[in-house]
């Protein structure tokens, strides 16, 4: 698969590629693009998913991984602190079938 084959998602303007959940591997289409038919997803562990379901639960997972991220950054910046605490998750605490890797 070349860069310009990869399944994208855009957050602020900029690709990010749509990750098999399971394994992290670049997921890849099945069948030829068709956009109420075609299948996209993982060829290492079988995790496949119509296109539109994919997309939706790769933004999903962004929505949720940018939350995480402004916590850790606000458990961090509170760290030293003796007049101010964090409560709040920092991590993820289910599995996501489809995922994307970026910094906020």
């Amino acid at each position: 698969m070349t860069d310009d084959d990869a399944i994208t998602i855009a957050i602020n303007d900029v690709s990010y590629p749509i990750l098999c959940g399971f394994c992290e591997a670049p997921i890849a289409r099945r069948a030829e693009p068709d956009a109420d038919r075609e299948e996209v997803g993982c060829v290492l562990c079988g995790n496949w998913a119509n296109a539109q379901e994919a997309g939706q639960l790769a933004v999903e997972f962004a929505k949720a991984d940018a939350q995480l991220q402004l916590n850790r950054l606000a458990r961090d910046a509170t760290k030293s602190s003796s007049l101010l605490t964090f409560s709040g998750d920092t991590e993820h605490d289910r599995a996501h079938r489809f995922i994307v890797h970026f910094n906020i």
